[in-house]
């Protein structure tokens, strides 16, 4: 059984393998090359997939040019040793930029590029969902007890709820009529689906999709800027 403490020692027994065309420098080190040809790292983290296979999961984002955004994925197999990229969709595809992602119980990537939505199962490593109509690119994402996925997305702060059972996509409420920006995501044991957003007024809304009940929980006179 893989815990944190088990995936950091198998990240760094990786760090430690050379890969093609790594040579040592004379002074104790390795130079492993360049593993992907990238202008920014937009984050990292730690997965299981459905197999209960370790993997280190490394988001890029790359400018060609004075053209917009292109992103990728670097998965690194932390029980192999090997890593491969994965493009979404390709890498002649300029799609604009990510802001957030998310993985599911069941190993499954969520990743918003631009106005696209991707589903990634990272067992098969395939997209296995692909939505393209979403009015921006989402800022936060969660999961509640049954599974779905819900996320809200900027500048319109609109909740979504997509189903991995069939791919659905749904747009279930605008959560506040002017700020642009929910860059915090929660749901409880009870389904209440928590929204932080800001910038220029602060606001925290709760939103139950069964119910369709939607309030805000910071009085009118505590709001700030943030």
């Amino acid at each position: 059984m893989f815990n944190l403490k088990n995936v950091v020692v198998l990240a760094m027994s990786l760090l430690s393998t050379p890969l093609p065309h790594a040579y040592a420098d004379g002074n104790g080190f390795i130079n492993h090359g360049v593993m992907a040809p990238i202008s920014e790292i937009r984050g990292s983290t730690v997965a299981i997939d459905a197999n209960g296979r370790p993997l280190y999961l490394i988001f890029l984002r790359d400018i060609p040019g004075d053209s917009e955004a292109r992103i990728s994925m670097v998965i690194v197999d932390l029980k192999e040793k090997n890593y491969e990229q994965v493009w979404f969709s390709s890498p002649k595809d300029l799609n604009g930029d990510s802001y957030c992602l998310f993985v599911s119980k069941k190993g499954r990537l969520y990743l918003s590029v631009s106005r696209q939505l991707f589903e990634y199962d990272l067992a098969s490593r395939k997209i296995v969902g692909h939505h393209t109509d979403l009015p921006g690119p989402a800022m936060s994402m969660d999961e509640d007890s049954d599974g779905m996925i819900y996320f809200s997305v900027y500048p319109t702060s609109d909740l979504f709820r997509y189903s991995p059972n069939d791919q659905s996509l749904q747009r279930l409420v605008k959560l506040d009529p002017v700020e642009q920006y929910p860059s915090s995501m929660g749901i409880d044991e009870a389904g209440w689906v928590y929204v932080g957003i800001g910038t220029a007024h602060a606001n925290l809304v709760a939103y139950h999709p069964k119910t369709g009940e939607r309030k805000s929980l910071i009085p009118e006179g505590e709001r700030i800027r943030g």
